[in-house]
């Protein structure tokens, strides 16, 4: 039996209107490396995830995820 084709997008959520506290980035506050290294890990692997089932993804989106991925290596500034 055929199934349904499902058409899945991606949408971005503004920061600012993500979380009702009065900074958005708790962790950033904090200078917990950690959340950075878990919030690169999720984009690189939603960039995976869109490439393998043909999910288009923006092209600014795509440079700034690989460029955060070279400066974490080099070290952020």
């Amino acid at each position: 039996m055929a199934q349904p084709e499902t058409i899945r997008t991606i949408e971005l959520v503004d920061a600012a209107h993500a979380g009702s506290s009065s900074t958005p980035f708790p962790a950033q506050a904090r200078g917990d490396t950690a959340y950075f290294d878990d919030a690169l890990q999720d984009a690189e692997r939603l960039l995976k995830y869109s490439a393998e089932i043909g999910i288009d993804v923006d092209d600014s989106i795509r440079h700034d995820v690989l460029q955060a991925r070279t400066f974490h290596d080099v070290g952020w500034s």
